[in-house]
């Protein structure tokens, strides 16, 4: 059975919207997740979207739950929703963690009746010795979800060889696709005038 002309035009427009639609969804992603990024590196993390925000894994402290270079989702959390085995990332204020941001389980509660805050003792899962306690002020929030497909990229981009053959030259690709498109259009526009 042979497709007429104005059928095969009709189908291939159909192609080019369906393409056209994934490729917008993409770009959105993409552009909303690297200024995500952005925007907490500038702020030092003190920017959300939505009370979440992403942190990668540094360390092997939390393995195997969290290994290095996976990314997590951390939303804002009340201190007092805060329960004894949650993940809590929070800024080291002393000792070995000083100005970096952590990433562990709660081991113990206490609330300071004076201060009337909270304070919290963690530790890594896979550290011998608790961390020194930390206040509710340095608790970014509670760990949601670890991310796969973020944290696979992270991963993936940390290694050349897997950056430059999945990343840079598919998007250099996609990009010469795009200029070549460009150039076709314009030709097309000058010859139907």
């Amino acid at each position: 059975m042979r497709v007429n002309r104005r059928e095969r035009v009709r189908l291939e427009k159909k192609k080019s919207k369906i393409f056209v639609a994934v490729e917008v969804v993409l770009i959105i992603f993409v552009s909303l997740f690297l200024l995500t990024v952005l925007m907490q590196r500038f702020s030092n993390n003190r920017f959300t979207v939505g009370g979440v925000r992403l942190f990668t894994i540094l360390s092997e402290s939390m393995v195997p739950v969290y290994k290095v270079w996976d990314i997590v989702v951390v939303t804002d959390v009340k201190p007092a929703d805060i329960k004894i085995g949650d993940d809590v990332t929070y800024k080291g204020m002393e000792g070995d963690v000083k100005g970096k941001i952590v990433t562990h389980r709660v081991e113990k509660i206490n609330y300071d009746e004076e201060n009337h805050k909270y304070k919290f003792i963690t530790q890594g899962i896979n550290n011998i010795k608790q961390d020194a306690e930390i206040s509710e002020d340095q608790i970014y929030g509670r760990v949601v979800y670890k991310t796969l497909l973020l944290s696979a990229f992270s991963k993936a981009s940390r290694n050349t060889v897997i950056f430059v053959l999945f990343v840079f030259i598919p998007l250099a690709f996609y990009i010469a696709i795009e200029m070549v498109n460009i150039v076709i259009e314009k030709n097309d526009n000058r010859r139907y005038r």
